[in-house]
């Protein structure tokens, strides 16, 4: 490779009038210049790369010693030099691209006295995208423009049956204007070569992982590389599995992220990404092509559906109901009904149970009652007695005895039993409530079975109808249930559950309804099926992928409908059918070209219209349509225009003016002529002349009209009382110049048209004459601009 200052020369030997200025870039094989250019006060810049092969002599020295003879080294540099004019040329044929790098011109010097070629290509001058961000964190908002803008150059690459392969930060670039732009080509080939035996090349980093793995492919790689590079710059800049920047410099790290990425480890959502979009780059890397967005066009429709806000928010779920309360404790006061403060201990003869709360007990006496429990006394033993009677009397005393031991029993017994009832009358809860002992707990008992009863009915119940499918009525009976028991924790979480399978049924219903209309062709009714459904259940990467797929076939539909309409030149229905589309997906820059195209072609033929209306006078026909042409495009510049001119073409009443000297009363009487013909009709008439046979009579009126017209037209035709000998005729004088006479008319006339020059008069006066009862009907007198 020549050193720089002879590279400096040798470039502008091939440019002369491109001065370089410094050299701004390096890479494998050559060095990339800035220049100028100036040009009547114009300075122009470019970048100029220069790509040297061999790119020194260390590199031919590496070939030699590997064996490669002259000849053999000279075929194997020319094909590297062919791989890199394909480039060029491939570049060239995309340049103009709004978001793709444009090659400006090119040159290939092979070296005299070497083996070797010198490639300079002279490019647009764009700043590197790792240099325009630097190390500043991109909001969502440029993330997503940076998508859209690769979007836009892929969709040109798919047209053309191109596959970029390396996509990445390094190949990105960004203009004075804020345009991200796609560059270096070098690896690109065309559609029909992407069989799985051909070389892998590319970055691993942002790799495909069918590309890595050497199987087909086709154009959802780049898609796949552009969604990397979207996921690092919403991850912190690191790639997926990477959590840190410190791990990023970590070789074994990286490898087992790359090693996970492409055997097709789930992919955590990037951390800075806002659900949707998070969602929308998970659907771009999917290790599956065919779960990723299906064309650039699809995608970038998805980003500029979040660009443009229009996703709805998904609705909040039912806050989870709080778990039943735990029951209270209670203890059993033996010393007073009134509550007491719970002791730091228990003395040994308290008691503490859980019992679920009852109806609180009547109110108890301030003080307790106490009640003495008799103890038998004892008594003196009689004298013992012998022989029968003895053992008699004995038996006798033993069963007495025993006897009255029962009923001392018994007695005490009893007395315990209401002693019960004065020393402990209740139980206390914490709270100070107290409950029967016994036959509360007895009923809070039968009232927990009943209340678990009466839940288990309902889940079961609830449990039928979701097993149908119908998760409506399931949570209808839910909601139910927690209205009587609202802090049931199974009958929360069964309404969660429903309401997510409530939720997942309804998407699908509406996925699958949508599908059905797609597959039918009415991809209107698709798109609008989806959109409604985001709106009901919020977005997601399946929502997100088929509104941008049906976004874009049910634009291509109505583009080609439009199409038709446009062979019969029927630009109004072509019009409204672009418009109805971007009513319902949006601004689109191929809708919006189209739309522009139809409104002024339609403009433009309703002008035609207007104007052959104007051309026959029929200013009324032509305001009428061209106030319905402007409400279907209203404030068009043509057709406002237009209607500007009808006005300004548009004649003037005479009738309108004030007269200066003369005149008469317009349309005051009914004109009829000899014929039955009636002119009331017209814009105005009036009947000169009398029925007295006289030799002349004169009829005459002035106005001033300032030069403001260039002629004046009139009709003229005999009033119905016009006598057989009678005659008149009219007379215009432009600034007491007589410009014209009409012809005489008589009571057998037929109507005329008469018209008169009064280009630049000041002044107009209009004279009639009317003979041997001659009466005749003057009407339409206009005034043209």
């Amino acid at each position: 490779m020549k050193e720089e200052p002879n590279m400096t020369q040798e470039i502008e030997k091939i440019w002369p009038e491109w001065k370089v200025v410094e050299r701004i870039g390096s890479g494998a094989y050559g060095s990339v210049y800035k220049a100028v250019r100036s040009d009547h006060n114009l300075t122009s810049s470019a970048a100029i790369k220069v790509i040297s092969i061999p790119k020194d002599a260390s590199e031919m020295e590496s070939l030699r010693s590997d064996g490669m003879t002259q000849d053999g080294t000279r075929t194997y540099l020319q094909g590297i030099v062919d791989d890199f004019v394909n480039e060029i040329q491939l570049m060239e044929t995309l340049k103009g691209i709004q978001n793709i790098v444009s090659v400006e011109d090119y040159k290939v010097v092979e070296r005299t006295g070497e083996i070797g070629w010198d490639i300079y290509i002279r490019m647009e001058l764009l700043t590197p995208f790792n240099d325009w961000k630097g190390t500043r964190t991109l909001s969502e908002a440029e993330v997503i423009r940076l998508g859209i803008d690769i979007c836009s150059a892929l969709e040109i690459c798919e047209k053309k049956q191109i596959i970029h392969r390396d996509i990445k930060p390094e190949n990105i670039f960004i203009n004075e204007f804020g345009f991200f732009k796609l560059g270096d080509f070098g690896i690109a080939r065309k559609l029909s070569g992407t069989r799985g035996g051909q070389s892998i090349k590319g970055t691993y980093n942002y790799m495909a992982p069918e590309v890595a793995s050497g199987t087909n492919y086709d154009g959802r790689v780049d898609i796949y590389s552009l969604g990397i590079v979207l996921y690092r710059l919403l991850n912190n800049d690191c790639l997926p599995f990477v959590p840190s920047q410190q791990l990023m410099l970590d070789q074994k790290a990286r490898t087992d992220a790359l090693n996970r990425r492409l055997r097709g480890d789930a992919l955590p959502a990037p951390v800075n990404a806002s659900r949707d979009l998070a969602n929308l780059v998970l659907c771009a890397c999917a290790h599956n092509p065919d779960a990723r967005f299906r064309s650039a066009a699809v995608m970038k429709r998805a980003l500029q559906n979040l660009q443009s806000g229009a996703q709805p928010a998904r609705p909040a779920q039912p806050a989870a109901q709080p778990a039943a309360a735990a029951a209270p404790r209670v203890r059993v006061n033996t010393r007073s009904s009134q509550p007491q403060p719970r002791p730091a201990a228990q003395p040994a003869d308290e008691k503490t149970t859980r019992i679920v709360p009852g109806p609180a007990p009547a109110a108890q006496p301030q003080s307790e009652p106490t009640m003495r429990v008799p103890q038998p006394q004892p008594q003196p033993e009689p004298a013992p007695e012998t022989g029968k009677k003895g053992k008699k009397a004995k038996k006798e005393k033993k069963k007495k005895k025993g006897g009255k031991a029962k009923w001392i029993l018994l007695l005490i017994l009893v007395l315990l039993i209401a002693a019960a009832a004065v020393v402990v009358p209740s139980l206390l809860t914490d709270n100070g409530e107290s409950i029967p002992l016994i036959g509360g707990a007895i009923s809070e008992a039968n009232a927990e079975n009943a209340r678990k009863q009466d839940i288990e009915s309902i889940l079961a119940d609830a449990a039928t109808y979701a097993d149908a499918g119908d998760y409506t009525n399931a949570l209808r009976t839910l909601s139910g249930g927690l209205n009587k028991y609202p802090e049931d924790a199974e009958l929360t979480a069964k309404q969660t559950e429903y309401t997510e399978a409530l939720a997942a049924k309804n998407k699908q219903d509406a996925l699958d309804q949508a599908a059905q209309y797609a597959a039918a062709g009415d991809y209107k009714s698709a798109l609008e099926t989806v959109q409604e459904a985001q709106k009901l259940l919020g977005s997601d990467a399946d929502f997100l992928q088929k509104t941008a797929e049906y976004t874009e076939s049910y634009k291509s539909a109505a583009l080609e409908t439009a199409a038709q309409y446009e062979k019969t030149s029927d630009y109004l229905n072509a019009y409204k059918t672009i418009q109805t589309a971007m009513d319902l997906v949006g601004s689109d820059s191929s809708l919006n070209v189209k739309l522009s195209l139809y409104a002024q072609n339609y403009a433009s033929a309703v002008a035609a219209q207007a104007d052959e209306k104007i051309a026959a006078k029929d200013f009324a026909g032509a305001r009428t349509l061209l106030t319905n042409a402007l409400k279907e495009l209203p404030g068009n510049a043509t057709l406002t225009a237009k209607m500007t001119q009808v006005s300004s073409s548009q004649p003037v009443s005479l009738s309108t003016l004030s007269v200066l000297n003369g005149g008469w009363d317009w349309n005051a009487t009914a004109p009829e002529d000899p014929f039955g013909n009636d002119y009331s009709d017209a814009v105005n008439y009036v009947v000169l002349g009398d029925d007295y046979w006289r030799s002349e009579q004169l009829y005459s009126a002035e106005y001033r009209v300032y030069g403001n017209y260039s002629s004046m037209t009139f009709n003229l035709v005999p009033y119905k009382d016009t006598a057989t000998e009678g005659t008149g005729y009219v007379q215009i004088y432009a600034d007491d110049v007589l410009v014209q006479t009409s012809p005489v008319i008589g009571q057998k006339t037929d109507q005329l048209t008469v018209t008169a020059s009064i280009a630049g008069a000041e002044y107009l006066k209009i004279v009639v004459h009317t003979q041997e009862c001659g009466m005749i009907i003057v009407s339409d007198v206009q005034l043209w601009p």
